[in-house]
């Protein structure tokens, strides 16, 4: 198997696992699914972005060691966040429509950038010739 096809595989799978995992931490049916995949330098990549976003760094060590950065949009940071922490309807909506990214919404997200990062373990456990651990170390706006 080709390094892309394995890769495609491993995010297949990824995203099957993160769907269950984070259904089940967020008590509602989340659908994720691999859109496409391309490799892009940090400048294309950031240039792709015109809000702000919420980086999820994780650690990674195993048969390699590094750094991998997760990126999600503030208001859907926020969106996940203060659903995880049962935000009343109207205060979700205000809280995302301003960004408002809360100590509150942020340990919350912490949580769900947990699940992704035990997802990502047990897919390269399963799947991937380099057996890799990623570890949250911070989240940043």
């Amino acid at each position: 198997m080709s390094d892309n096809a394995r890769i495609t595989a491993i995010f297949e799978a990824l995203a099957e696992k993160l769907a269950n995992g984070l259904s089940d931490l967020m008590g509602c049916s989340i659908e994720v699914s691999l859109i496409s995949e391309r490799r892009v330098s940090k400048a294309d990549f950031f240039a792709s972005f015109h809000k702000k976003l919420v980086m999820a760094n994780m650690d990674v060590s195993g048969s390699r060691d590094g750094t991998m950065h997760c990126f999600c949009q503030l208001k859907d940071a926020v969106l996940l966040g203060g659903t995880l922490i049962m935000l009343p309807p109207a205060e979700l909506e205000k809280q995302v429509r301003k960004e408002e990214f809360s100590e509150d919404e942020a340990d919350a997200y912490g949580e769900i950038v947990n699940i992704v990062s035990g997802e990502l373990c047990q897919a390269f456990d399963e799947m991937a010739l380099d057996k890799l651990h990623f570890k949250k170390t911070g989240i940043e706006v």
